[in-house]
Protein backbone atom coordinates (compact mmCIF):
# COMPACT_ATOMS: atom_id res chain seq x y z
CA UNK A 1 0.00 0.00 0.00
CA UNK A 2 1.24 3.12 -1.11
CA UNK A 3 0.64 6.89 -0.52
CA UNK A 4 1.52 9.17 -3.58
CA UNK A 5 1.07 12.84 -3.34
CA UNK A 6 0.88 14.91 -6.58
CA UNK A 7 2.40 18.02 -5.96
CA UNK A 8 1.90 19.74 -9.52
CA UNK A 9 -2.15 18.64 -8.82
CA UNK A 10 -1.88 20.47 -5.43
CA UNK A 11 -0.62 23.37 -6.83
CA UNK A 12 -3.11 23.74 -9.38
CA UNK A 13 -5.81 23.40 -6.84
CA UNK A 14 -4.03 26.21 -4.95
CA UNK A 15 -2.65 23.96 -1.93
CA UNK A 16 0.82 24.58 -0.53
CA UNK A 17 2.71 21.27 1.19
CA UNK A 18 2.87 23.14 5.00
CA UNK A 19 6.26 22.46 7.03
CA UNK A 20 6.76 21.64 10.77
CA UNK A 21 4.67 24.36 12.45
CA UNK A 22 3.62 26.09 9.67
CA UNK A 23 0.38 26.29 8.01
CA UNK A 24 -1.34 26.91 4.41
CA UNK A 25 -1.55 29.81 3.53
CA UNK A 26 -4.34 32.30 2.60
CA UNK A 27 -6.12 31.73 -0.87
CA UNK A 28 -8.95 32.47 -2.73
CA UNK A 29 -12.39 30.50 -1.92
CA UNK A 30 -13.02 27.15 -4.38
CA UNK A 31 -16.23 26.48 -4.94
CA UNK A 32 -17.12 23.31 -2.88
CA UNK A 33 -17.48 20.38 -5.14
CA UNK A 34 -17.57 16.64 -5.57
CA UNK A 35 -15.60 14.17 -8.40
CA UNK A 36 -17.70 11.54 -10.44
CA UNK A 37 -20.52 11.61 -7.71
CA UNK A 38 -18.59 11.62 -5.05
CA UNK A 39 -19.65 13.97 -1.90
CA UNK A 40 -18.86 17.84 -2.08
CA UNK A 41 -16.49 18.87 0.03
CA UNK A 42 -18.76 20.55 2.89
CA UNK A 43 -15.98 22.50 4.63
CA UNK A 44 -15.17 26.10 3.08
CA UNK A 45 -11.91 25.46 1.51
CA UNK A 46 -9.74 28.53 2.77
CA UNK A 47 -9.65 26.53 5.90
CA UNK A 48 -6.66 23.94 6.40
CA UNK A 49 -9.17 21.38 7.23
CA UNK A 50 -11.38 22.57 4.20
CA UNK A 51 -8.32 22.28 1.62
CA UNK A 52 -7.29 18.99 3.59
CA UNK A 53 -10.54 17.12 2.79
CA UNK A 54 -10.39 19.03 -1.01
CA UNK A 55 -7.44 17.40 -1.05
CA UNK A 56 -8.15 13.95 0.05
CA UNK A 57 -11.35 14.04 -2.32
CA UNK A 58 -9.73 15.17 -5.79
CA UNK A 59 -6.29 13.06 -5.48
CA UNK A 60 -7.65 10.01 -5.05
CA UNK A 61 -10.33 10.28 -8.24
CA UNK A 62 -6.62 11.36 -10.19
CA UNK A 63 -5.94 8.02 -9.69
CA UNK A 64 -9.37 6.21 -10.01
CA UNK A 65 -11.08 7.73 -12.95
CA UNK A 66 -8.04 6.85 -15.39
CA UNK A 67 -8.15 3.39 -14.55
CA UNK A 68 -11.82 2.83 -14.48
CA UNK A 69 -12.98 2.76 -18.16
CA UNK A 70 -9.82 0.48 -19.08
CA UNK A 71 -10.70 -1.93 -16.14
CA UNK A 72 -14.11 -2.07 -17.32
CA UNK A 73 -12.82 -2.57 -20.93
CA UNK A 74 -10.89 -5.59 -20.03
CA UNK A 75 -13.37 -7.30 -17.78
CA UNK A 76 -15.78 -7.12 -20.89
CA UNK A 77 -13.59 -8.33 -22.79
CA UNK A 78 -14.92 -11.96 -24.28
CA UNK A 79 -12.38 -14.71 -24.89
CA UNK A 80 -11.40 -15.57 -28.48
CA UNK A 81 -13.00 -18.47 -29.86
CA UNK A 82 -10.52 -20.37 -32.08
CA UNK A 83 -12.53 -23.47 -34.54
CA UNK A 84 -10.78 -26.27 -35.11
CA UNK A 85 -11.66 -27.91 -38.20
CA UNK A 86 -10.18 -31.10 -39.45
CA UNK A 87 -11.14 -34.61 -41.20
CA UNK A 88 -10.43 -36.31 -37.94
CA UNK A 89 -9.95 -35.06 -34.43
CA UNK A 90 -6.80 -33.48 -33.45
CA UNK A 91 -4.70 -35.52 -31.20
CA UNK A 92 -2.08 -33.03 -30.80
CA UNK A 93 -4.07 -30.60 -28.98
CA UNK A 94 -2.85 -31.16 -25.68
CA UNK A 95 0.76 -29.99 -27.68
CA UNK A 96 -1.32 -27.03 -28.86
CA UNK A 97 -2.74 -25.68 -25.51
CA UNK A 98 0.27 -26.60 -23.77
CA UNK A 99 2.60 -23.89 -26.64
CA UNK A 100 -0.32 -21.32 -25.84
CA UNK A 101 0.14 -21.59 -21.87
CA UNK A 102 4.06 -20.56 -22.56
CA UNK A 103 2.83 -17.93 -24.67
CA UNK A 104 0.56 -16.43 -22.41
CA UNK A 105 -2.61 -17.68 -23.09
CA UNK A 106 -4.90 -19.19 -20.99
CA UNK A 107 -7.36 -21.16 -22.57
CA UNK A 108 -11.11 -20.08 -21.36
CA UNK A 109 -9.67 -16.85 -20.22
CA UNK A 110 -7.92 -15.13 -23.16
CA UNK A 111 -9.35 -18.09 -25.67
CA UNK A 112 -11.45 -20.79 -26.09
CA UNK A 113 -11.66 -23.78 -28.17
CA UNK A 114 -14.46 -25.06 -30.64
CA UNK A 115 -13.84 -28.30 -32.66
CA UNK A 116 -15.51 -29.27 -35.23
CA UNK A 117 -14.84 -32.94 -36.89
CA UNK A 118 -16.11 -34.11 -40.07
CA UNK A 119 -16.05 -38.41 -39.24
CA UNK A 120 -13.50 -38.54 -42.72
CA UNK A 121 -16.17 -37.39 -44.82
CA UNK A 122 -15.30 -34.68 -47.39
CA UNK A 123 -18.57 -32.90 -47.96
CA UNK A 124 -19.66 -32.67 -44.19
CA UNK A 125 -15.77 -30.97 -43.88
CA UNK A 126 -17.27 -28.16 -46.05
CA UNK A 127 -20.82 -28.41 -43.57
CA UNK A 128 -18.29 -27.96 -40.86
CA UNK A 129 -16.20 -24.94 -42.20
CA UNK A 130 -19.35 -23.02 -43.51
CA UNK A 131 -21.29 -23.50 -39.79
CA UNK A 132 -18.23 -22.62 -38.54
CA UNK A 133 -18.03 -19.25 -40.22
CA UNK A 134 -21.78 -18.46 -39.26
CA UNK A 135 -20.69 -18.42 -35.86
CA UNK A 136 -18.38 -15.40 -36.87
CA UNK A 137 -14.98 -16.97 -34.47
CA UNK A 138 -11.81 -15.07 -34.43
CA UNK A 139 -9.80 -17.73 -36.05
CA UNK A 140 -9.91 -21.09 -37.76
CA UNK A 141 -6.96 -23.65 -37.31
CA UNK A 142 -7.55 -25.85 -40.34
CA UNK A 143 -5.20 -29.43 -39.17
CA UNK A 144 -4.83 -30.52 -42.63
CA UNK A 145 -4.42 -28.75 -46.45
CA UNK A 146 -8.50 -30.15 -47.44
CA UNK A 147 -9.68 -28.26 -44.04
CA UNK A 148 -8.01 -24.91 -44.77
CA UNK A 149 -9.69 -25.38 -48.23
CA UNK A 150 -12.92 -26.00 -46.50
CA UNK A 151 -12.03 -22.61 -44.70
CA UNK A 152 -11.25 -20.65 -47.83
CA UNK A 153 -14.26 -21.47 -49.53
CA UNK A 154 -16.86 -19.88 -46.98
CA UNK A 155 -14.52 -16.71 -45.54
CA UNK A 156 -12.17 -14.41 -46.89
CA UNK A 157 -11.48 -12.19 -43.84
CA UNK A 158 -11.85 -14.31 -40.65
CA UNK A 159 -7.80 -15.86 -40.30
CA UNK A 160 -6.69 -19.38 -41.15
CA UNK A 161 -3.61 -21.11 -39.69
CA UNK A 162 -3.25 -24.10 -41.77
CA UNK A 163 -0.96 -27.38 -42.04
CA UNK A 164 -0.68 -28.02 -45.45
CA UNK A 165 1.93 -29.20 -48.12
CA UNK A 166 1.91 -27.47 -50.63
CA UNK A 167 -0.34 -24.43 -50.21
CA UNK A 168 0.58 -22.29 -52.74
CA UNK A 169 -0.48 -24.82 -55.49
CA UNK A 170 -3.54 -25.46 -53.32
CA UNK A 171 -4.36 -22.06 -53.68
CA UNK A 172 -3.93 -21.37 -49.55
CA UNK A 173 -1.68 -18.27 -50.53
CA UNK A 174 -0.09 -15.88 -53.33
CA UNK A 175 3.55 -16.99 -52.00
CA UNK A 176 5.14 -18.46 -49.17
CA UNK A 177 6.58 -15.34 -47.97
CA UNK A 178 3.92 -12.89 -48.59
CA UNK A 179 -0.06 -15.06 -48.08
CA UNK A 180 -1.52 -11.72 -49.09
CA UNK A 181 -4.77 -13.19 -48.02
CA UNK A 182 -6.63 -14.51 -44.95
CA UNK A 183 -4.42 -17.63 -44.26
CA UNK A 184 -0.90 -18.54 -43.23
CA UNK A 185 0.58 -21.59 -41.69
CA UNK A 186 2.81 -24.52 -42.10
CA UNK A 187 3.65 -26.04 -45.22
CA UNK A 188 5.32 -29.83 -44.47
CA UNK A 189 7.93 -31.41 -46.84
CA UNK A 190 6.75 -32.57 -50.02
CA UNK A 191 4.98 -35.54 -49.74
CA UNK A 192 5.74 -37.29 -53.22
CA UNK A 193 9.95 -37.10 -52.04
CA UNK A 194 8.93 -38.75 -48.09
CA UNK A 195 6.61 -41.34 -49.54
CA UNK A 196 9.30 -42.65 -52.24
CA UNK A 197 11.83 -42.47 -49.37
CA UNK A 198 9.77 -44.88 -46.81
CA UNK A 199 9.74 -47.56 -49.66
CA UNK A 200 13.20 -46.88 -49.79
CA UNK A 201 13.66 -47.54 -45.81
CA UNK A 202 11.81 -50.26 -46.22
CA UNK A 203 13.67 -52.09 -48.72
CA UNK A 204 17.47 -51.38 -46.96
CA UNK A 205 15.57 -52.82 -43.96
CA UNK A 206 14.57 -56.30 -45.71
CA UNK A 207 17.11 -56.10 -48.80
CA UNK A 208 14.82 -59.40 -49.92
CA UNK A 209 11.42 -57.39 -49.80
CA UNK A 210 9.30 -58.21 -53.49
CA UNK A 211 6.29 -56.85 -52.61
CA UNK A 212 4.55 -53.86 -50.51
CA UNK A 213 1.42 -53.25 -50.23
CA UNK A 214 0.48 -49.42 -50.35
CA UNK A 215 -2.79 -48.33 -48.32
CA UNK A 216 -4.28 -45.01 -49.80
CA UNK A 217 -7.44 -42.79 -49.54
CA UNK A 218 -8.97 -40.88 -51.88
CA UNK A 219 -7.53 -37.83 -51.91
CA UNK A 220 -5.29 -35.66 -55.01
CA UNK A 221 -2.74 -36.22 -52.41
CA UNK A 222 -2.93 -39.77 -52.04
CA UNK A 223 -2.78 -40.58 -55.70
CA UNK A 224 0.20 -38.37 -56.24
CA UNK A 225 2.02 -40.08 -53.65
CA UNK A 226 0.90 -43.74 -54.92
CA UNK A 227 2.16 -42.55 -58.42
CA UNK A 228 5.67 -41.31 -56.95
CA UNK A 229 5.78 -44.36 -55.19
CA UNK A 230 5.55 -46.72 -58.27
CA UNK A 231 8.00 -44.61 -60.20
CA UNK A 232 10.22 -45.34 -57.49
CA UNK A 233 9.43 -48.84 -57.07
CA UNK A 234 9.92 -50.16 -60.26
CA UNK A 235 13.63 -48.78 -59.91
CA UNK A 236 14.17 -50.79 -56.79
CA UNK A 237 12.54 -53.76 -58.99
CA UNK A 238 9.46 -53.84 -56.41
CA UNK A 239 5.78 -54.22 -57.21
CA UNK A 240 3.31 -52.05 -55.54
CA UNK A 241 0.00 -53.59 -54.46
CA UNK A 242 -2.72 -50.26 -53.82
CA UNK A 243 -5.16 -50.86 -51.39
CA UNK A 244 -7.49 -48.21 -51.34
CA UNK A 245 -8.95 -47.46 -48.06
CA UNK A 246 -12.59 -46.05 -48.61
CA UNK A 247 -13.35 -45.22 -44.70
CA UNK A 248 -12.92 -46.27 -41.44
CA UNK A 249 -13.82 -49.40 -41.88
CA UNK A 250 -12.00 -50.61 -44.78
CA UNK A 251 -8.59 -50.90 -43.05
CA UNK A 252 -8.93 -54.36 -41.90
CA UNK A 253 -9.77 -55.75 -45.13
CA UNK A 254 -7.59 -53.53 -47.32
CA UNK A 255 -4.44 -55.13 -45.59
CA UNK A 256 -6.48 -58.66 -45.25
CA UNK A 257 -6.51 -58.59 -48.95
CA UNK A 258 -2.85 -57.54 -49.77
CA UNK A 259 -1.49 -60.23 -47.33
CA UNK A 260 -3.40 -62.28 -49.35
CA UNK A 261 -2.20 -61.03 -52.22
CA UNK A 262 1.48 -61.55 -51.23
CA UNK A 263 2.41 -58.63 -49.47
CA UNK A 264 5.39 -58.72 -47.71
CA UNK A 265 5.18 -55.18 -45.41
CA UNK A 266 3.31 -52.43 -46.13
CA UNK A 267 3.11 -48.54 -46.20
CA UNK A 268 0.73 -46.13 -46.82
CA UNK A 269 0.29 -42.15 -48.03
CA UNK A 270 0.82 -39.39 -46.35
CA UNK A 271 -2.61 -38.01 -44.60
CA UNK A 272 -5.25 -36.85 -42.23
CA UNK A 273 -6.94 -40.20 -42.61
CA UNK A 274 -4.05 -42.88 -41.63
CA UNK A 275 -3.43 -40.59 -38.68
CA UNK A 276 -6.70 -41.16 -37.21
CA UNK A 277 -6.26 -44.87 -37.81
CA UNK A 278 -2.37 -45.19 -36.44
CA UNK A 279 -3.17 -47.42 -33.55
CA UNK A 280 -5.80 -49.59 -35.96
CA UNK A 281 -2.88 -50.20 -38.73
CA UNK A 282 0.21 -51.08 -35.94
CA UNK A 283 -2.25 -53.59 -34.34
CA UNK A 284 -3.44 -55.06 -38.12
CA UNK A 285 0.55 -55.22 -39.05
CA UNK A 286 1.73 -56.96 -35.92
CA UNK A 287 -1.31 -59.84 -36.34
CA UNK A 288 -0.21 -60.14 -39.56
CA UNK A 289 3.65 -60.37 -38.83
CA UNK A 290 4.55 -57.82 -41.62
CA UNK A 291 7.05 -54.80 -41.29
CA UNK A 292 6.01 -51.41 -42.00
CA UNK A 293 6.76 -48.03 -41.96
CA UNK A 294 4.47 -44.59 -41.08
CA UNK A 295 4.40 -40.84 -42.18
CA UNK A 296 4.49 -39.39 -38.91
CA UNK A 297 6.78 -40.27 -35.70
CA UNK A 298 4.42 -40.86 -33.09
CA UNK A 299 3.66 -44.46 -34.83
CA UNK A 300 6.89 -45.41 -33.99
CA UNK A 301 6.43 -43.97 -30.59
CA UNK A 302 3.41 -45.85 -30.23
CA UNK A 303 4.33 -49.26 -31.27
CA UNK A 304 5.46 -49.30 -34.94
CA UNK A 305 8.01 -50.51 -36.25
CA UNK A 306 9.38 -47.81 -38.26
CA UNK A 307 8.73 -44.28 -39.24
CA UNK A 308 9.86 -41.51 -41.15
CA UNK A 309 8.85 -37.96 -41.52
CA UNK A 310 7.52 -35.41 -39.96
CA UNK A 311 6.48 -34.97 -36.05
CA UNK A 312 2.91 -33.41 -35.84
CA UNK A 313 3.36 -32.37 -32.25
CA UNK A 314 5.97 -29.85 -33.00
CA UNK A 315 3.55 -29.08 -36.06
CA UNK A 316 0.72 -28.45 -33.65
CA UNK A 317 3.35 -25.92 -31.68
CA UNK A 318 4.20 -23.63 -34.17
CA UNK A 319 0.87 -23.38 -35.26
CA UNK A 320 0.09 -21.99 -31.78
CA UNK A 321 2.60 -19.39 -32.68
CA UNK A 322 0.54 -18.41 -35.57
CA UNK A 323 -1.88 -17.69 -33.47
CA UNK A 324 -0.50 -16.66 -30.73
CA UNK A 325 0.64 -13.70 -33.05
CA UNK A 326 -2.28 -13.31 -34.92
CA UNK A 327 -4.83 -12.82 -31.73
CA UNK A 328 -2.62 -9.91 -30.70
CA UNK A 329 -3.09 -7.91 -33.39
CA UNK A 330 -0.66 -9.45 -36.83
CA UNK A 331 -2.08 -10.05 -40.14
CA UNK A 332 -1.86 -13.17 -41.87
CA UNK A 333 -1.29 -11.78 -45.07
CA UNK A 334 1.81 -10.66 -43.36
CA UNK A 335 2.80 -13.86 -41.72
CA UNK A 336 5.32 -15.68 -44.32
CA UNK A 337 4.46 -19.61 -44.39
CA UNK A 338 6.89 -21.70 -42.46
CA UNK A 339 8.73 -24.31 -44.15
CA UNK A 340 8.40 -27.28 -42.11
CA UNK A 341 11.99 -29.20 -42.61
CA UNK A 342 12.40 -31.66 -39.67
CA UNK A 343 12.07 -34.87 -40.76
CA UNK A 344 13.19 -37.93 -38.71
CA UNK A 345 13.81 -41.63 -39.25
CA UNK A 346 12.50 -43.57 -36.34
CA UNK A 347 13.22 -47.21 -35.53
CA UNK A 348 11.41 -49.36 -32.47
CA UNK A 349 13.94 -52.07 -31.94
CA UNK A 350 11.75 -53.34 -29.36
CA UNK A 351 8.82 -53.86 -31.55
CA UNK A 352 11.22 -55.53 -34.28
CA UNK A 353 12.55 -57.95 -31.36
CA UNK A 354 8.45 -58.81 -30.38
CA UNK A 355 8.26 -59.30 -34.15
CA UNK A 356 10.92 -61.41 -34.79
CA UNK A 357 12.86 -58.67 -37.49
CA UNK A 358 16.52 -58.23 -37.22
CA UNK A 359 17.12 -54.68 -38.35
CA UNK A 360 20.55 -53.87 -40.25
CA UNK A 361 22.61 -52.47 -37.87
CA UNK A 362 24.03 -49.60 -40.55
CA UNK A 363 20.04 -48.61 -41.13
CA UNK A 364 19.95 -48.47 -36.90
CA UNK A 365 23.10 -46.15 -37.22
CA UNK A 366 21.19 -43.77 -39.39
CA UNK A 367 18.02 -43.20 -37.37
CA UNK A 368 17.74 -39.93 -35.72
CA UNK A 369 15.74 -42.18 -32.84
CA UNK A 370 16.08 -45.70 -31.77
CA UNK A 371 13.89 -47.16 -29.80
CA UNK A 372 15.53 -49.48 -27.38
Amino acid sequence: VELVINLKTAAELGLARAGRGTEIGSRPRIPAMGIRGLEPVSEPVETIEGRRRLFYTLVPACFVAPLAAPLAVAQDKKPARIVVLSRYPVRELPDFRAAMRELGQVEGRTYVIEERYAGGVTARLYEQAAEAVRGNPDLIFAEHGEAALAAKAVTSTIPIVFGATDPVAEGLVTSLARPGGNATGIASASDDNLSSKRLEILRDAFPALKRVAVLYPESRSSLAQLEAMKTAAALMKIDILPAFVRDDTALGPAIETAVRQGAEAVTHTAGVAFRAQRETMIVLAARHRIPAIYAEVEAADAGGLMAYGGDRRVFARRAAVYIDRILRGASPAELPVERGTRIELVINLRTAAALGFAIPPSLVALADRVIE
